[in-house]
């Protein structure tokens, strides 16, 4: 949170294993003998790790506006405390620290299925929402993304729960600052621009304090978002092998894909997938075509035409295509982007350039830019390397678009047109 915020802290670790927690000047500051616990340049000690997000979180993008909306992180925040992490968290414990007890061992069932319902819950209301109680990210998604993006640790999978993954992926997506670095500085010919570093975008959160000392267990919990390493004498929950690649349950296989791919064949050149060791899968050529189903609508007069969707970089190719004049919206990336463009030309309100047809542009990753589009049609070809984060007029990420966002959009609108959901999976490599 305070990575977030660009303040500084001073993290202390605390190793609950040997039960330093419940040594006399640990339970003076927290006397129920629990980590974490934020103690404030005064001394005053705070524990409860929602308690202490509600508390950083105060005067900032990341608590809620309004009542309502208040109320509903705190509903998020008491479910993440109430039934996931007593199911998701437990069994990730158990399981990796140490050896388990009988009683642990007869429980363990119990647990999973309690953490599966709480996926379950996540995955039906990321079905009509982006984040949990609100329209941007709040402090209700930083307390669930601690134990989901490590539960495969617990034994859950999580390739069933195709929003919950988009959910982590945008959070992952999203640039923070870390402690004693400013989130933001200005730059010339540009209104922001955010200080790249590799780092930085490595996890989407680090738990800290401002100004004061956090304590957390010397065994890094997870919620404080390090490495995990699986414990040797566990069994590690892998996937199984088909076709010479890893596979996961439920997921289809280069043979199902295959099986649907013929129909396509007037828009998209390629062999069959190769069933070697690799299991790959060869070339992709997108042919010409003046179909208009191709094209899918992001709003009145500007589609895209999806080209390719590598799954292992978080990289994707697109046409965008515009009929009409003004301003576009706001964006920014942590990645670079690529264009070259077609047709038309377009510009960025915060530089001076205009690129027309046949000019190339690289955008460094960073900068937020305003899309604006002269009268007439324009298309470019853009190589974006990553996700994009749209913004508000005060730098707000209210939407992130990322691989799987998009074949998400695109699996509806080839349904709709009559192409069939399955036509995207030829673009995805």
């Amino acid at each position: 949170m305070p990575a977030h915020l660009g303040r500084s802290y001073e993290r202390v670790e605390i190793d609950i294993l040997k039960d330093e927690s419940r040594r006399p000047e640990f339970l003076a500051m927290n006397p129920n003998g629990r980590i974490p616990v934020l103690r404030l340049d005064d001394g005053t000690c705070l524990a409860e790790s929602n308690a202490i997000l509600w508390y950083l979180a105060e005067g900032s993008r990341f608590l809620p506006d309004g009542r309502l909306g208040r109320a509903l992180a705190l509903q998020w925040m008491f479910f993440e405390q109430y039934s996931h992490e007593p199911n998701i968290a437990v069994a990730r414990h158990w399981l990796q620290h140490g050896e388990m007890s009988k009683a642990q061992c007869a429980a363990l069932a119990a647990k999973r299925e309690g953490g599966r319902a709480a996926l379950a819950i996540m995955e039906r209301h990321l079905e009509r929402w982006p984040w949990f109680g609100a329209e941007r990210m709040t402090i209700a998604d930083i307390a669930l993304y601690a134990y989901t993006h490590v539960a495969g640790e617990g034994g859950f999978d999580l390739s069933g729960y195709h929003n919950v993954t988009a959910w982590l992926a945008r959070l992952r997506a999203i640039p923070m600052s870390p402690p004693g670095w400013p989130a933001w500085q200005p730059s010339p010919g540009t209104s922001r621009c955010f200080r790249h570093r590799k780092a930085w975008f490595a996890r989407a959160h680090r738990a800290g304090c401002a100004g004061g000392r956090f304590r957390h267990r010397r065994t890094r919990p997870a919620w404080a978002f390090p490495r995990h390493r699986r414990s040797p004498t566990i069994p590690c929950h892998r996937p199984r092998a088909r076709n010479g690649r890893c596979h996961r349950p439920g997921e289809e296989t280069m043979n199902d894909i295959a099986a649907r791919m013929d129909a396509f064949g007037r828009f998209v050149a390629c062999d069959p997938p190769v069933h070697g060791a690799l299991g790959m899968r060869p070339e992709l050529v997108g042919l010409a075509s003046d179909d208009e189903r191709l094209w899918v609508e992001i709003e009145a007069q500007v589609w895209y035409r999806p080209l390719f969707f590598d799954m292992t970089t978080g990289s994707h190719c697109e046409i965008l295509r515009v009929r009409r004049g003004g301003v576009l919206g706001r964006h920014r990336h942590p990645t670079p982007v690529h264009g070259f463009v077609l047709e038309g030309s377009w510009r960025y309100l915060e530089h001076d350039w205009v690129a027309e047809a046949g000019a190339y542009v690289f955008e460094p990753p960073g900068e937020e830019y305003t899309l604006t589009v002269d009268e007439g049609e324009m298309r470019t070809f853009f190589y974006v390397d990553g996700p994009v984060l749209y913004v508000d007029d005060d730098d707000n990420v209210i939407y992130v678009e990322d691989n799987l966002t998009l074949i998400r959009q695109c699996r509806k609108h080839f349904e709709k047109v009559g192409l069939g959901a399955g036509f995207v999976d030829r673009l995805i490599r």
